[in-house]
């Protein structure tokens, strides 16, 4: 994502940015408003805030179609937290509450797929796989 890039190379040219932190309110809006008042991220807070999953995902997915950094703060840096926060589609996180190397190594292996990390592939494809599997083994069993 373009966006991210540009909100990334800002950061690491020390310039200033600006950004909004939605804890209580957040809309699919938000994004086109924020973009046009020339913001630069957006932070979808589901630490303190109440956010739906559902929602938070259609944000994201509005920031890339518009190419605008939404970003997550999930509610802790738990794998399991982790891995659903990145499956809404953000362009990055900002963790709560890190207190060690340790944790942030967990936070990437929860990520990073092989061999950077730990992260597997998930969703239909996977069950289609392991369907395929039973199925063949089912077969060799009958024949």
């Amino acid at each position: 994502m373009e966006a991210a890039r540009r909100l990334k190379a800002r950061i690491q040219a020390h310039q200033i940015t600006t950004g909004v932190l939605a804890t209580d309110l957040l809309w699919p809006r938000l994004v086109e408003f924020l973009r046009l008042a020339e913001i630069d991220y957006l932070i979808a807070d589901q630490e303190h805030g109440v956010h739906a999953d559902a929602l938070v995902a259609e944000v994201c997915a509005l920031g890339r179609q518009l190419d605008f950094p939404v970003l997550i703060r999930p509610i802790d840096t738990e794998i399991s937290t982790i891995r659903r926060a990145i499956d809404r589609g953000p362009c990055g996180l900002l963790l709560p509450t890190v207190g060690s190397a340790a944790q942030l190594d967990r936070v990437r292996d929860s990520i990073w797929m092989p061999p950077r990390g730990h992260r597997r592939p998930g969703g239909r494809a996977v069950a289609t796989q392991q369907d395929l599997r039973e199925v063949r083994t089912v077969m060799a069993d009958q024949a």
